[in-house]
């Protein structure tokens, strides 16, 4: 089998992805953990909750998510519905203003802490899983 290097670029991006996969793999356990909370709901007002779980977490920022959000989410994925994304266009607009912003303040060093805190958290992840 060939090996191919990454470039530095294409290594960060499949680092993103993977985090954001563990993220969404860890937030789904939760959900099912603390028992479906959403479960009952219709497709509809399930709709609904995620739309306005979205609009409160743009209302109070990128690093205050609330748990209905992701609980809202992962009742979705159970369900194989989409997130109504084109219901809160102006939220997300906001929420990715708000991580560009962080990231353009910060220094040198935030940018490698926060590449390093990726690397590690996906190791861990691997280790955990083999």
């Amino acid at each position: 089998m060939k090996h191919t290097e990454l470039t530095a670029g294409e290594g960060a991006d499949l680092l993103l992805k993977a985090e954001a996969a563990r993220q969404e793999h860890a937030a789904l356990q939760a959900y099912l953990q603390r028992g479906r909370a959403f479960k009952d709901l219709s497709d509809e007002d399930l709709r609904e909750r995620w739309v306005e779980t979205c609009q409160e977490w743009a209302r109070k920022g990128l690093y205050d998510r609330p748990v209905a959000h992701d609980d809202a989410d992962a009742e979705l994925k159970l369900r194989g519905l989409p997130a109504p994304y084109d219901r809160v266009q102006d939220e997300m607009n906001a929420l990715r203003a708000e991580a560009d912003a962080r990231l353009k303040l910060a220094t040198p060093e935030e940018h490698r802490r926060m590449g390093e805190q990726l690397v590690t958290r996906y190791a861990d992840q691997r280790d955990q899983e083999n």
